[in-house]
């Protein structure tokens, strides 16, 4: 396709998200990195990554996007990969919008609040999602009618505040107990019912500024790797029945979102429990690029006016997805044998890292995770002797 005369800039950290992206833009726009924080020599080691700019902070990104693109003569894209990300974005609306295409809430401030997902539950719950029960808790607060197993998770993402866990399960009330004991006395959380799923699935898709929101189907996970993510499943069009459409619909109608936004749920056979909205892009984005759908490209495309009906919008047939090295793991806890994991994996045609076109991210992250066991073997025998 022909690029578009408009810099598309993908902010945030790297990590597969931005990786994906990169893959994702390169035909379509002159793409800019503009990475928060480490080189992770993830989406920064992509060959699509040729034009990367780094800084320590949100704010020294926000003084360089004004420095170099407050004279574009066409209004630049930005894409955002992370909570912090589109939230740093939101504070600066009234900076930004006049200067950059941005995704989000049209009212600026309104993401922010509708990102703490004690807030977004119970907007779920009030709009007609299946939200488990849930309650706002601190380090101090009664827990005496909690029911266990409980699940425990941060109400948002913080830029200045270390992330303990993405989610703790506690079986008991001692458990739970423990676990606030040790939690920093300003953190809050979400605690919830937990729900004994049979698999994960993520909706993705976007909702355009006419309000039309294009839906690429979903991403069902049965596997999980050793930091809780999906890392093992399909990607398909076709969307379970307990997943309402609708209500996603209403759900950014009422924030009047616009941009990328993902939405999560926990299965069980009869129910989907709603978990969370991502309102900026997700990170299983080139999963659906890979079964055959490029979301961010028809954003772009509906953004600036174009016209994009050529464009596939919905997953014309289940693909497997598969984190490769990542879901290994559940051989060895047993979940799975090595020879049935080997026939997945060879069924498999989307993966995390993997593109046979852009090999170097793959390498590395295989690199790292062997030099992340040599060292956990390491630590294991100097503690043993």
């Amino acid at each position: 396709m022909e690029k578009v005369k408009n810099t598309v800039i993908v902010w945030g950290k790297d990590g597969y998200n931005a990786l994906g992206l990169l893959r994702q833009l390169h035909q379509c726009a002159d793409v800019v990195f503009l990475l928060v924080g480490r080189n992770m020599n993830c989406a920064a080691r992509s060959k699509y990554c040729t034009n990367m700019h780094q800084t320590h902070t949100m704010d020294e990104g926000l003084e360089w996007l004004l420095k170099v693109f407050s004279g574009a003569t066409s209004k630049p894209i930005i894409i955002t990969t992370g909570d912090i990300a589109a939230e740093f974005v939101d504070n600066n609306k009234h900076i930004l919008e006049s200067l950059f295409y941005v995704t989000g809430t049209k009212k600026q401030g309104l993401l922010t609040k509708v990102l703490d997902k004690n807030f977004m539950c119970q907007e779920a719950r009030r709009i007609g999602f299946d939200v488990p029960t849930s309650m706002k808790c601190r380090w101090d607060t009664d827990i005496s009618s909690v029911n266990y197993p409980c699940l425990l998770k941060p109400d948002k993402n913080h830029s200045n505040q270390h992330k303990v866990f993405k989610t703790k399960i506690c079986c008991s009330k001692e458990e739970l107990q423990t676990t606030l004991n040790t939690v920093s006395r300003g953190s809050v959380f979400v605690l919830q019912d937990y729900i004994k799923k049979d698999a994960d699935a993520l909706i993705y898709g976007c909702r355009t500024y006419s309000g039309k929101v294009i839906i690429a189907g979903v991403n069902i996970r049965t596997r999980w790797d050793k930091g809780g993510n999906g890392s093992f499943g399909y990607i398909s069009g076709e969307i379970p029945e307990t997943i309402k459409l609708d209500l996603i619909e209403q759900f950014l109608k009422e924030i009047d979102y616009v941009g990328l936004f993902s939405v999560e749920y926990a299965m069980t056979r009869d129910t989907a429990y709603f978990l969370e909205f991502n309102l900026r892009n997700d990170g299983t984005s080139h999963y659906f690029y890979q079964a055959g759908v490029n979301i961010p490209v028809i954003w772009i495309l509906d953004t600036l006016g174009l016209d994009y009906s050529a464009f596939t919008k919905r997953v014309p047939e289940r693909r497997v997805f598969m984190a490769l090295t990542d879901d290994y793991i559940n051989v060895r806890k047993g979940i799975i044998s090595k020879s049935d994991w080997t026939a997945e994996r060879n069924s498999a045609t989307v993966f995390r890292y993997k593109d046979r076109s852009d090999m170097a991210p793959y390498y590395w992250h295989i690199f790292m995770e062997k030099l992340l066991s040599i060292y956990n073997r390491m630590r294991t025998i100097i503690k043993t002797n």
